[in-house]
């Protein structure tokens, strides 16, 4: 007889609100993802948390663009 998953499987860990259909790593590695090492999240959430990292990455295009200009002086 097969076993029945849990219910709370199916909920996203983070906000606790909509079907978990993300497998989360977050800052972690594909080794940590290999092994186990994430959590069940809905795709909003994920996707929240993929924009927030996105634009505090953008904020690093103007310092390399100005280290660009000065390397390619040198």
């Amino acid at each position: 007889m097969a076993r029945e998953k849990p219910k709370d499987l199916d909920i996203c860990t983070n906000c606790k609100k909509r079907k978990a259909t993300i497998n989360w790593v977050g800052q972690g590695s594909m080794m940590d993802f290999i092994h186990g090492g994430y959590t069940r999240w809905c795709e909003y959430c994920s996707t929240k948390e993929s924009l927030k990292y996105a634009k505090k990455q953008a904020k690093r295009i103007p310092i390399l663009e100005r280290k660009l200009e000065i390397l390619k002086n040198v």
